[in-house]
């Protein structure tokens, strides 16, 4: 099981989105990123190219431990009309039975919204610097 956790941060430049483990006795694999739709999308964000170069395709969340993932709000077309403020998001991947992993969770994004139509979205990284590593201005 797991929670979602959403904020911006300032310099308001990318949203994080945190996944914390809330078993305290099972660590968890969660697979490539995470499945965001808003509005009830059909297709999720696209992935951010090149942001799995120092996660990969799996992570292991330890209980109570978490991963993180992040999308750019920097540019204006990411910042631009049509901010959504609630998505489901789900894990990608299966189960051993093929099922999916867990079902969609509705997670609030009111603080943090998100212009749709330019954004994409990170690898899920083991750490939130990792994460935003791909999504902060440079320089």
């Amino acid at each position: 099981m797991f929670r979602f956790e959403v904020y911006a941060h300032t310099p308001n430049d990318h949203v994080v989105i945190k996944a914390v483990n809330t078993s305290s006795t099972r660590s968890c694999l969660v697979y490539n990123h995470p499945l965001i739709r808003f509005g009830g999308a059909k297709d999720p964000l696209p992935l951010l190219k090149g942001s799995d170069v120092m996660g990969g395709d799996v992570e292991t969340v330890r209980p109570k431990g978490a991963v993180w993932a992040s999308i750019p709000t920097a540019t204006a077309a990411q910042k631009g009309s049509g901010k959504k403020t609630y998505a489901t998001v789900e894990f990608s991947g299966s189960d051993l039975n093929g099922a999916p992993k867990g079902p969609p969770q509705r997670v609030d994004f009111r603080n943090a919204p998100v212009a749709v139509g330019a954004s994409q979205v990170t690898y899920w990284q083991s750490t939130l610097n990792r994460a935003e590593s791909y999504t902060k201005p440079k320089g």
